[in-house]
């Protein structure tokens, strides 16, 4: 391919291609200058980038500057304690003993618990359930209506059955302890110093997801948490759960079926470099930056030139 035909696919000028070509320190020569395949894969890692790896270091810290303020807090929210973070952990440590327990309380209604009856109205549409999460979460419950948040849930129970009722049942927006996810910082923490917002893809249960560090826009600039990751489907762009560097896991959905998959994230975390390859080699896309790869070796490994300098 000719490097006027690339700039006519992707919509550039000569003057972009310059600026290119002088971040990737080549030698400019012509615009009908012939390009093999890793050349292109280079150029459509550069073009990828435009917005976030600038032509030089001054320009990087220009856009730090004016665009991604880094803050080491950590958010509020991850700061909630609960009598029941314990029994939410083990839902992920040890999943079978935590839902026997939780179907031998449904078994028997009597044994229910605050924490049994406030998971089984998280599961509800209903808009009085809702509210009764609401207040219980934030400390405002009262006796009278707890009372009520019971009724409620038997009368689920009665309604539904104890199977129907169990997969309804949903982890509670609660943060609790995880593990270290030491391995994923580190990739990332690897990849900041050259790429302002750095991302790992995986494939978990078939889903593609996204890695990266959390971020807030406030008033027109990006604020990037350096302690804070968070995981996203790719599909959807639904958020699914978030992590610290400490351990501590906030789920960000009420959907059940986000709990196989922090337990699946939580096994692939202690063989990452063999989950992000695996990426690449089964959707075709560069594991790192997500571009489609070309390059028969790129396609081998599943991952492209550049991303792989920084990989291995």
């Amino acid at each position: 391919m000719r490097l006027s035909d690339f700039a006519k696919k992707n919509g550039l000028n000569e003057e972009q291609l310059i600026k290119y070509f002088d971040y990737l320190k080549w030698n400019y020569t012509s615009f009908s200058k012939k390009l093999n395949d890793s050349e292109i894969s280079d150029l459509l890692e550069a073009h990828l980038h435009k917005h976030e790896v600038i032509i030089n270091s001054s320009h990087i810290q220009l856009l730090k500057n004016k665009i991604v303020h880094e803050t080491d807090i950590i958010p509020q929210e991850f700061n909630i304690t609960h009598k029941y973070a314990t029994r939410i952990g083990d839902l992920f440590e040890s999943p079978n003993s935590e839902q026997d327990r939780f179907k031998k309380i449904l078994e028997n209604k009597t044994d229910l618990d605050d924490f049994g009856v406030i998971a089984i109205l998280e599961g509800l549409k209903n808009k009085e359930a809702k509210n009764i999460c609401k207040k219980y979460y934030n400390g405002s419950i009262n006796s009278e209506l707890m009372n009520e948040a019971y009724s409620l849930a038997n009368e689920t129970i009665e309604r539904y059955g104890e199977d129907v009722i169990f997969k309804l049942i949903t982890l509670p927006k609660l943060p609790f302890k995880g593990v270290e996810f030491r391995e994923i910082f580190l990739e990332l923490d690897k990849k900041k110093s050259h790429v302002l917002d750095p991302s790992i893809r995986l494939i978990i249960e078939k889903t593609a997801i996204q890695v990266k560090f959390y971020k807030e826009n406030r008033e027109g600039t990006k604020i990037l948490f350096n302690n804070v990751i968070e995981v996203t489907n790719r599909e959807t762009r639904d958020i699914l759960f978030q992590f610290t560097r400490d351990g501590v896991c906030l789920p960000k959905t009420s959907d059940s079926s986000v709990i196989p998959v922090i337990q699946m994230f939580l096994s692939y975390s202690s063989d990452l470099k063999k989950q992000i390859l695996n990426y690449g080699l089964v959707t075709g896309e560069c594991s790192i930056c997500g571009r489609p790869l070309s390059d028969p070796e790129s396609i081998k490994i599943g991952m492209g030139p550049i991303c792989k300098q920084d990989f291995f």
